[in-house]
């Protein structure tokens, strides 16, 4: 705010009335103020406002006045112009007052106090009845003099004239503790308003900003600031996570619609050949073939598309206790079966017993040694084991393959990823078979992680909850997954 309307706000001075800081404008402002019902019986002011047209307005006014004035201002006694410094001497030793005066920054003074009284030398005839005086202030210590013309319709004490005199520096006094005051409060509240700019600025989309720490703020405020951009930090993440599971859902829904829209179109185009009749009997027959063949795709696909629906809308289902090292000795066998000339090694040498679905967990062998075989040769080594290792039931599956690049291992639990196809032996995947895999191993409260390197081969770990272990809370990594 500006010094001048500081000092308005202070002397209780009407807004619309113009501040005055010449002399004239004082006039102007005094008539002003009269005119709106500003009630004041003194006016008083610095040497600037002691000339004599100010003081006459003053005295038209009604109001007396304290100004001060210069050491060489010309006064008048008994007909005898003189200096007010030279009228010091006539005042005696008696004729000092010693007055407290100011409670303000500089807390009271005491001062020496003397009033002389002198001819009305500007005075105009209907003015002439009124009270002239020069009042004197000597400082205690230093001895140094200040003087002051007085005025007023009726006599007034000493008291009351050095009342109206301080009263402009009680004025300055409050005028500078108020500026003070309002820079301290606006240094504490800057935090605050930090605050309330960041929260705007958040409120227009900008959800990375933080309010920065500020030295002026208290340890209440710096506790506010913590908690307010831990805060913002969590609603980022969560926001940004919900964007980024939004995306995966919407990337999830269009790579099912292709997914089907393929063996659709293949079945569609069959189908209009036939009706041509532009087959003849062995296309005919292959067509039909054909259309069995990508409508038996299009059934796997939207039976493993509603295996993962219901992992995601029921995820506890019908437990039991599994023995893992069952599971293991079974799918071993399986891939013997399907794959005779492939080395396969067992590692369960002692029961490993969980709370889970057992149908389920065996999709989940299932479909990590159906991606060996397809993706590894038949002369590849596999590695089956189900032990127990600190609390936790741990399933190995690892094989001795090509392996996968580091890219495709980071997305290999992504809906519909395939590797490279020319790394698959066996084309026709649909894609989601470690969707399937991550899925139901996170519904069973465990944990899946993959460790391949190109040519290294690959292993996959899989950590369940021992029966009678209490279940660890693991984050989903993705909400879908895929076949490398």
């Amino acid at each position: 705010m500006d010094v001048r309307l500081q000092r308005r706000e202070l002397a209780g001075i009407p807004d619309d009335i113009e501040f005055a800081t010449k002399p004239e404008q004082a006039a102007v402002m005094l008539r002003a103020a009269h005119s709106r019902g500003v009630a004041a019986g003194f006016v008083t002011g610095d040497e600037v406002y002691g000339s004599r047209d100010l003081r006459r307005s003053i005295r038209e006014l009604g109001m007396g006045y304290v100004m001060a004035v210069r050491h060489d201002h010309t006064v008048a006694l008994a007909g005898i112009s003189t200096t007010a410094r030279k009228t010091v001497r006539l005042i005696p030793d008696e004729g000092w007052q010693r007055l407290k005066t100011g409670a303000g920054t500089k807390g009271i003074r005491s001062y020496d106090w003397a009033i002389l009284a002198i001819d009305p030398d500007d005075t105009t005839d209907q003015h002439a009845t009124g009270h002239n005086a020069l009042l004197v202030r000597r400082h205690r210590y230093t001895r140094k003099l200040s003087f002051y013309r007085c005025w007023s319709p009726r006599p007034v004490p000493l008291s009351t004239l050095v009342k109206v005199a301080t009263f402009r520096w009680k004025l300055e006094e409050d005028h500078q503790l108020a500026k003070h005051t309002s820079g301290l409060a606006r240094r504490h509240l800057q935090p605050l308003e930090d605050m309330v700019e960041t929260a705007s600025a958040i409120s227009e989309g900008d959800l990375s900003r933080r309010v920065d720490t500020s030295p002026a703020g208290g340890s209440e405020v710096e506790q506010l600031r913590e908690a307010l951009n831990a805060m913002l930090q969590q609603i980022e993440d969560a926001m940004a996570s919900r964007e980024h599971a939004a995306a995966r859902h919407r990337q999830f829904l269009a790579d099912a619609s292709h997914e089907l829209r393929t063996p659709l179109a293949t079945v569609q185009g069959y189908l209009q050949l036939y009706e041509k009749g532009i087959l003849d009997d062995a296309e005919a027959e292959r067509a039909l073939a054909r259309v069995g063949a990508e409508a038996d795709r299009m059934g796997r696909l939207v039976d493993e598309l509603l295996a993962l629906a219901r992992l995601e809308q029921q995820p506890a289902s019908v437990r039991a206790p599994v023995d893992l090292a069952v599971l293991v000795r079974d799918a071993a066998a399986d891939l013997g079966a399907q794959q005779p000339g492939r080395p396969v090694d067992v590692d369960a040498p002692e029961p490993v017993v969980v709370i889970g679905d057992d149908a389920r967990l065996r999709q989940v062998l299932g479909n990590l040694l159906a991606n060996v075989r397809t993706h590894t040769p038949e002369d590849a080594a596999c590695t089956l084991s189900a032990r127990a290792e600190d609390g936790a039931a741990v399933l190995r599956i690892a094989d001795t393959g090509p392996g996968m690049r580091p890219e495709d291992a980071a997305r290999i639990f992504d809906g519909f990823f395939r590797a490279d196809p020319d790394r698959a032996r066996v084309p026709g995947g649909s894609g989601l078979g470690m969707s399937i895999v991550q899925a139901v191993v996170e519904s069973h409260d465990g944990e899946i992680e993959l460790d391949t390197a190109p040519d290294a081969g690959m292993k996959v770990t899989i950590r369940l909850p021992l029966r009678g272990e209490t279940p660890r809370n693991i984050t989903a990594t993705s909400a879908h997954g895929g076949a490398r």
